[in-house]
Parts: C-alpha cells; structure tokens; sequence
C-alpha cells in the first residue's frame, strides 16, 4: 500500500499498488514543513517572517518544484495557528491509528 489519498498512477511502478485510504486507514504520511522561531521573538518579527515564508511558498518556482513532489502533505500554506491545529489533528490520528 501507499500511503496516500489515492493510487499513484503517474509512477509506472506504483500504479497498481492501492493507498491507504482506499484500503479504508484514514493516514497519508507525508512531508510537512515549518519554521520554528525563538518564543521570545517579537510578533512584528514573527509576522514579517510569515508574511515572507507565505510568499515564497505562492511563488510559481515553489509551487512548480512541489507539483513533482509526491511526498507533499498539502500545496497551500498555512499559517502559524493552522500549522499547529494540523499538527496537532495529525497528532492524535497517529497516536489513535497506533493503538488499533
């Protein structure tokens, strides 16, 4: 199985090897990428960064290398507070799916 949404049909190799999610396991691990910054960093600091990290990532030089990527969780970005809630909603999945 590959741990995906659905099957990997552009890699010839992969192709008829089924995801997980159809197999019906809800977990698709892939890359995920943050930015950790000191906790007392100053939020103009902080948000400077963000504003910085977000346009990097929209930008079509970034968006094209990730399009060949299929390790990639997601193509969007996502801020400091969605970043975490994702984490976190991954966290527990994988805790859960572990202990079945």
């Amino acid at each position: 199985m590959v741990l995906n949404e659905g099957r990997l049909e552009n890699i010839k190799e992969l192709a008829a090897i089924p995801s997980s999610v159809e197999l019906g396991y809800q977990i698709t691990t892939k890359s995920w990428r943050g930015f950790v910054v000191l906790k007392n960093t100053p939020k103009h600091i902080r948000d400077y960064l963000v504003d910085q990290i977000r346009y990097v990532a929209n930008g079509t030089a970034y968006q094209k290398e990730l399009g060949g990527d299929f390790s990639n969780q997601s193509l969007d970005f996502k801020g400091p507070e969605q970043f975490d809630q994702f984490l976190r909603q991954q966290f527990e999945y994988y805790k859960n799916f572990v202990k079945e």
